[in-house]
């Protein structure tokens, strides 16, 4: 085990999922080539990314339009990307199960 004393330490935490963190790193690798002096820490966390399969574009248009009639003062495309429903959302319609 090697100790190492610094004035200075750089930590770097990223999930490399998006292009913009990738250039990140690239900043990141670039600092710490022309800072030999500044000790660096690079942790890149693990993301959950699903690769599996999505719903069929029936799907998502048999989604969409039962969306429509129930919710009107929503856009039925951002409900279904963001799943922007709340439970008011939810209370208002009648004859609706609960869990």
């Amino acid at each position: 085990m090697k100790t190492i004393m610094a004035k200075e330490i750089a930590i770097y935490v990223n999930d490399f999922a998006d292009s913009d963190n990738g250039a990140a790193a690239e900043m990141f690798q670039c600092f710490t080539a022309r800072n030999p002096a500044v000790r660096s820490i690079w942790i890149a966390e693990p993301r959950h990314i699903s690769l599996g399969s999505s719903m069929t574009q029936e799907q998502i248009d048999g989604c969409i339009k039962l969306l429509k009639p129930h919710f009107p003062s929503h856009d039925p495309n951002k409900t279904l990307l963001r799943g922007a429903l709340q439970l008011s959302d939810l209370d208002q319609l009648e004859g609706l199960s609960r869990f």
